[in-house]
């Protein structure tokens, strides 16, 4: 009992973790009968209609009003249960929101809200509270648990762990729990939640809290383990949703990505309703960056425990290898869970807000906003097929409703047109942005009965559009196309007033890119440090910070200065993974960037691992007709190159320009950067014919990207 008080810091009324569940096989049978303790314990709980008080608990006969202790311990009744069964019961969510809120209610007051430090010196341990007349059946000792002390029909065993705080209000907790059993369909009668406050013993918690003893971690350790395997159904409790109590405590961050790493072990979040409310319409609103800000600050190294030792003890668990507290706080075993828990908090976010997208979507409500936020928070989160299965749902109906030629329709095109552009699609990305541009350039918005808001409308949709198109012409490789089309875009973002908005900034990261293959660094540069400038005033950080950073890199890369670029690389991952934006196709690309600045530096084998991992990536996530894909061969024969192998060099050469001519994206620097590697090889096996007509190739596919000034041009023009 001490050590699950250690596991929540009940010792010092500080806990913070979830329910645990002992180990070992035990048989519940004799326990399903309701009235069990019926010779031992009988219990009448009754309320009317408005929630009156129960009646008091009856012990063979004896109520358990307060009583002179030396009495209490004359007649106190042993329970007929195992201590096996009283470690893993759990109570009824029914009971919590029934018989234990009229508890509350009784002792506190009609309607108060205490949290749990509060309630527990009054509920939960005590001469009056329900557990003084009985001796615990795990120790055989004066007082019980909270749960051991209810009547067999309010427990079971447990079937579900609440991961939570004690500074939660007990309304917060109670209805959080029935509502996700409402959502999910499950009988609250027969659903067991083990929650540390009412299913640990708190009369030893406190007994040992005034002793000042505690337990070895290593125990601990050893039944936190088989405990979180026995339930293997986890509910993690946020609250607020953007700034959650949660994740500044050490145990719950823990406990967290415990269950995620534990094999068949279901995890949820749950919000209470209010939270649930708020967290759409900050998604509404903002979009991604409403989870970066909510997650931001978690750090396992900088949350709180209530026993200092067990803080260190938890850190050394997650970094064995670590010998000080500076390591720790530099951990990069310490650093993957922050990272893999705020990625599996991120997922939570986008999966529930797409699937109240889809029920809106489902009932009807095409016109909704629900459905674009959360195909793009879809598609910044790469689960593409879900994303296109939204705006697909979002368009038909708005088709079906016939109002093609409304704001919100054209909105959608958009958002389908960057999906295309995302999945590598983009002939029709083109087409479908150029009908975008079209109805919001042509009099289809001058038709709109409401005709001044969709002026408005069009004001700030407008520069977005121009955005998209210009980015479409990049990835096709028509850069002077993409530059003319982004000039317009900054143009436009400036007269809609939205300068500094995430748009503008998008804007400006994606214009640097297409200068940089076009060989004009300055300017490039030049939109980063005004973009870089916005960022800075704003003190949260996320994936943009990362996509400056890169953009600068491969500035820096293309100009010859690769210590320079790998520094900025390596600065740009660290922006991505610490806002968990790892599985994205962007990322992606900076990982093939990192291979090829580690080829300059002639480290080879972490270059082919770099790649190894872009490929991975882009097949996870569904990229695969992305040029940046298509070409990898061709990265992988630069290295081959590099190292004397020309055979393995060509062959692969050979095979990133079958492909890349079957996908018609031959007017690319790329393309002509793959007939330059390929001249260079017949060059170096002394065939000087074949390898000037391959570099005459080269110089018409740099032309007709408009990419004349770029690095490898002017590599060309040398050779």
């Amino acid at each position: 009992q001490a050590i699950l008080a250690r596991g929540g810091g009940l010792g010092l009324q500080q806990p913070d973790h979830m329910a645990l569940v002992a180990p070992g096989p035990c048989s519940f049978g004799h326990l399903a009968k309701p009235g069990r303790l019926g010779r031992l314990a009988s219990r009448q709980c009754s309320t009317d209609s408005s929630g009156s008080d129960m009646e008091p608990l009856q012990i063979v006969g004896r109520s358990l009003s307060p009583a002179p202790p030396a009495q209490e311990e004359a007649v106190l009744q042993h329970i007929d249960r195992t201590p096996e069964e009283s470690r893993v019961l759990g109570i009824s969510i029914a009971f919590l929101a029934s018989g234990f809120l009229a508890e509350v209610d009784r002792l506190f007051g009609e309607g108060a809200d205490p949290d749990y430090h509060e309630l527990n010196p009054v509920i939960l341990y005590g001469p009056d509270a329900r557990g003084a007349g009985f001796s615990c059946p795990r120790d055989g000792l004066p007082g019980c648990s909270y749960v051991d002390a209810l009547d067999p029909e309010h427990t079971g065993p447990a079937n579900v762990m609440l991961s939570w705080c004690w500074g939660y209000k007990v309304r917060t907790v109670v209805s959080s729990l029935s509502r996700w059993c409402e959502r999910t369909g499950r009988d609250p009668e027969q659903t067991f939640v083990w929650q540390c406050a009412v299913c640990c013993n708190q009369y030893r918690v406190e007994e040992k809290k005034a002793n000042g003893e505690s337990e070895p971690f290593e125990v601990f350790e050893d039944i936190f383990e088989t405990r979180v395997h026995a339930t293997m159904h986890v509910l993690a409790l946020l609250d607020p949703w953007d700034n959650p109590l949660y994740i500044g405590r050490m145990w719950c961050i823990f406990e967290f990505w415990k269950a995620m790493n534990t094999e068949d072990c279901t995890l949820e979040v749950i919000l209470p309703e209010a939270e649930e409310l708020r967290f759409k319409d900050a998604l509404s609103s903002d979009g991604m960056k409403a989870m970066w800000k909510a997650f931001e600050t978690l750090r396992i190294q900088d949350a709180q425990a209530s026993v200092e030792a067990d803080r260190l003890n938890i850190l050394r668990l997650v970094d064995p290898g670590a010998q000080s507290i500076e390591e720790l706080e530099e951990s990069s075993l310490c650093a993957v869970l922050n990272r893999e828990v705020m990625q599996r908090l991120q997922a939570w976010c986008v999966d529930t807000a797409a699937a109240y997208a889809e029920s809106q979507v489902s009932a009807g409500d095409a016109l909704s906003q629900t459905g674009l936020f959360a195909g793009n928070l879809l598609m910044e989160a790469a689960d593409f097929e879900r994303a296109e299965a939204i705006l697909t749902a979002s368009r038909e109906s708005m088709e079906a409703l016939g109002v093609q030629d409304s704001q919100g329709y054209l909105v959608v095109l958009r958002h389908e047109a960057q999906l295309l552009n995302l999945k590598g699609r983009h002939q029709e990305a083109d087409e479908l942005i150029s009908r975008v541009l079209e109805g919001l350039q042509g009099d289809a918005m001058a038709r709109n009965t409401e005709r001044l808001h969709a002026m408005l409308a069009r004001r700030f949709e407008f520069p977005k559009a121009l955005c998209v198109a210009g980015e479409t012409a990049d990835l096709r490789g028509q850069l002077a196309s993409a530059v003319d089309l982004f000039g317009r875009a900054r143009s436009a973002f400036e007269v809609a007033g939205a300068v500094g908005a995430h748009g503008h900034t998008h804007l400006l990261t994606v214009l640097a890119g297409c200068l940089c293959r076009q060989g004009r660094h300055d300017e490039a540069e030049e939109a980063l440090a005004e973009c870089a400038e916005v960022l800075n005033d704003d003190s949260c950080v996320t994936p943009e910070h990362g996509e400056v950073l890169k953009a600068l890199g491969r500035c820096r890369f293309c100009q010859g200065r690769h210590s320079e670029a790998a520094d900025l690389f390596a600065e740009a991952r660290r922006a991505f993974e610490d806002t968990g934006a790892t599985r994205s196709v962007s990322f992606c690309i900076l990982l093939q960037l990192m291979g090829s600045c580690l080829l300059e530096q002639d480290r080879f084998d972490e270059a082919k691992a770099s790649f190894d991992e872009a490929s991975v990536l882009f097949e996870d996530i569904g990229a695969t007709e992305r040029l940046e894909y298509q070409v990898l061969p061709l990265f992988y024969g630069f290295a081959h190159l590099r190292e004397g192998c020309l055979a393995e060099a060509m062959e692969l050469f050979q095979k990133a320009r079958d492909v890349i001519e079957a996908a018609g994206t031959t007017g690319t620097p790329e393309y002509g950067r793959l007939l330059l590697a390929i001249g260079k090889c017949q060059l170096q096996q002394g065939c000087g014919e074949e390898a000037m007509e391959l570099f005459n190739g080269a110089k018409a596919a740099f032309e007709a990207a408009g990419a004349e000034n770029a690095f490898a041009h002017q590599m060309l023009l040398g050779a």
